[in-house]
Order: structure tokens, then sequence, then C-alpha cells
């Protein structure tokens, strides 16, 4: 599967002072003042052929921290041109993207008045978001989010295993992923596809099911010990001797009498399980097609909060999706 960045254990920028570039691509955005002092611009090189892209520094600073910081830790001297080296980015289309954004503080996903911006379908605004991720950009973040949602269908496999393979567990991304599979796939389409998809993304879905159960849990409870053997010799035992009533009896009990906070702290299900597990209670929803509405009003859930700190300019607007 293709990714959007050559991702690395750790991410490394580079700025420098030159005099030796020649070569300037277009800036994407038709915001962009036609003549700028060099001291009011950086030039941003992308990927390995670090193709050139001249940037207003404040405009782009105030949006992202990597930029802004990668600016503040150097001193740039008199007549020379301020690079800042990403060759981590290689998409041209993708950043001149990120440069509209910056300009405009619109994502756009449906037709729209204005002339400038763009129609992006979902693979646009997934990869859009994970840039975001990389430059720090938590604006860009939140509205990507408000824009996906607004597609009101449910993510490919391709996209969902993109967006878990490019994100930490922590992603506001990945509960976004989860939630919109959970609200609007189709139980029978779900069950069909289930496999392909991501462990990890199974996982999420297990665990916000299981904190949204329309039916109470039983009232003997499954102690954590107990769990664990579910998780790990009991299942074993299924799985070795093909067992079909074993399993289901298994991810029965504990659809039925497991806390969802057990269910995240023991942290062993093997991946059969946690899909059987996802499976069955995709089944006992509230909603058995689509739920755009509860999608729709979750959307706070996944919006990272912001600081005045976070930003050069604390007044700055927020982004809107139009």
């Amino acid at each position: 599967m293709a990714s959007v960045f050559r991702m690395f254990t750790f991410f490394h920028f580079y700025v420098s002072s030159s005099t030796g570039l020649t070569s300037v691509d277009p800036v994407a955005s038709e915001g962009q003042s036609p003549a700028m002092e060099p001291t009011d611009t950086i030039a941003i090189l992308i990927g390995e052929e670090e193709h050139r892209f001249v940037v207003e520094k404040d405009r782009i600073c105030v949006k992202s921290k990597l930029i802004r910081v990668a600016c503040a830790g150097n001193r740039w001297l008199e007549g020379r041109d301020m690079v800042v080296r990403l060759p981590e980015i290689y998409s041209q289309t993708l950043f001149k993207r990120y440069l509209s954004w910056i300009h405009t503080d619109i994502v756009t996903v449906k037709e729209t008045t204005s002339e400038r911006a763009e129609v992006m379908n979902m693979s646009s605004l997934i990869r859009l978001y994970l840039l975001g991720d990389f430059l720090d950009d938590i604006r860009l973040r939140n509205a990507t989010i408000r824009a996906l949602t607004k597609y009101g269908i449910c993510p490919s496999v391709e996209n969902c295993n993109l967006i878990f393979e490019q994100t930490t567990p922590a992603s506001p991304l990945r509960k976004w992923t989860a939630d919109a599979i959970i609200f609007l796939a189709h139980r029978y389409k779900f069950e069909a596809m289930s496999v392909l998809y991501d462990n990890d993304l199974m996982l999420q879905i297990a665990i916000m099911l299981m904190h949204r159960r329309t039916k109470g849990v039983d009232k003997y409870r499954i102690l954590e010990r107990r769990a664990k053997d579910y998780a790990t010799w009991l299942w074993d035992d299924a799985m070795s001797n093909e067992d079909r009533q074993l399993k289901e009896l298994i991810v029965g009990k504990i659809a039925s009498g497991l806390s969802a906070k057990v269910f995240e702290k023991v942290a062993l299900w093997p991946a059969e399980l946690t899909l059987q597990l996802a499976r069955k209670l995709m089944k006992e929803r509230s909603h058995n097609g689509t739920d755009l509405e509860g999608l729709v009003d979750r959307i706070p859930n996944y919006e990272e909060a912001t600081r005045a700190s976070d930003f050069v300019d604390s007044n700055e607007g927020g982004s809107t999706v139009p």
C-alpha cells in the first residue's frame, strides 16, 4: 500500500542558508503576494529532489508548529535565503493543497462558490490530515475531521488501513475511523469485509462498542483474572480444536459479562477473538443501517483543543469547512 510519507523512526528536517538555489516552483495558492521582501518569505524544499516552494513565513508559521520551531531555532544571514528542507514530504500536489489551506483556512469537500477552493475526495483528505499530523498543524487536523464527516460514507478498507499504518494509537483520526464504521457501515457488509481490516482497527471498534452496549452487562461480571484466561489458554484451546461452540461461548461471555474498562486493561486479545467480538457487537448496535447524525454529534470527540501558546498569533481566526 502506498504511503503518504516515507516514515522514519524519527522525523528529521534540515534548515540551512543558501544562495545557489535558482529553480523555483510556483506557489500553489493564489493568495500569495506577488512581491515580498526576502525577509518575509522562506523557501521550503520537499522530497529528495528538493522541489522548491517560496512561502510567506508568518503565514505558514501560524499554522505549522514544526516549521515555526525550525525558523525560531535558526539565525538567517542577511542577504541569504531562508530554507527549510522536508525530505519526508514527496508529493508536490499534497503540499500545494497545504499551501492553499494556509491562505484560505478552507478544506472543501463539496461544491462551493469559491473559485479557489478545491473539491477533494476522501483519500486526498486523509492524506491531507496525515500531512497536518507531520507538520503539527492542529487546526488542519480538526478541519479535516469535519470535512471527512461531511462525506457521510464509510471509508474504504484501503483508507482505513492507511490511517492505522500512518498514525499513533492516540490519534483522533483512528477514533474517527472506528466511529465512521460503527455509525455508517451496514452490518452485513462489515461482516464480509472485516477480515481485511487492520487488527488494531478491529480492537478500536470492539472497545468503542463495548462502551456503548445497548444491553446491560450481566450482574455477575467477569473478573480481570478470568478475562485473561479467556484471552489466552481458553481461546487457544478453542482454536486448536476448531471448537466453534467454545469460540461463540467465549465471545458471548465477553460481550455480556466483561466491563469495557477491564476489556481495555487486559490488552491481550487475539486478533481472531477481537474480530469475532467486533462482529457480534456490530450486530447488536442500536441501528442497522447508517446514522450520520450520530457521527456528526461526535465530532467534538475527535477535535484537539488549541491554546494561544500553540500559535504565533492567538487572535488568528479559526478554520472553517464550507
